[in-house]
């Protein structure tokens, strides 16, 4: 069955056809969340609210206006998610949490490059780092970044330069650290 039947059903009130529409995107939106909230219980608050969100509201999800249902709900998680961070104050112990989802980055390559990319990504604005996780984890283009974030795609464009700016410098910053500690070792 395609998505547009799935959604017709469910907007009929057919529990089994929701789970069979929202099940795919699960581990996508939870991903997503984490990598925004950096916490792995905000980001499953994140999609559950989500997904209750779009049981209540699906009768508003029209085809003919939203560019896909997979845009228009990872719209409503990485909403959910910014207001988990809002509704948090910010705790220095949440950036070092033990039982955070690893990274897609992590997972593929474990060296140490990759764990300076993510201490990067964390330190980063939300602003910036959203747009990041939306283009290089999720895959979505920069026009349905602006619609998830309801932002103009020249903001997209000039949040993700700013964010790879801002990537290269720290990476930069700790290859000139590690070159001086190379060298002070050998002295």
């Amino acid at each position: 069955m395609n998505e547009l039947d799935l959604i017709r059903r469910c907007k009929a009130g057919d529990m089994q056809a929701y789970d069979s529409l929202m099940r795919p995107y699960l581990t996508m939106a939870f991903r997503t969340a984490a990598l925004i909230t950096h916490d792995h219980h905000l980001a499953q608050d994140a999609v559950q609210n989500a997904l209750i969100e779009v049981y209540r509201t699906l009768d508003r999800f029209q085809e003919s206006k939203s560019s896909s249902f997979r845009s228009w709900f990872y719209k409503i998680v990485v909403f959910r998610s910014l207001n988990m961070l809002r509704q948090t104050k910010p705790v220095a112990e949440y950036m070092e949490r033990a039982d955070m989802m690893p990274s897609p980055i992590e997972t593929i390559v474990r060296n140490e490059e990759a764990e300076i990319l993510r201490q990067a990504v964390r330190s980063m604005k939300v602003e910036y780092r959203t747009v990041l996780v939306l283009y290089y984890f999720e895959e979505f283009k920069v026009e349905e970044i602006a619609d998830i974030l309801k932002i103009r795609k020249g903001t997209v464009k000039s949040r993700l330069h700013k964010a790879r700016k801002l990537l290269e410098k720290q990476i930069d910053a700790h290859r000139i650290y590690d070159f001086a500690v190379k060298e002070l070792r050998n002295l």
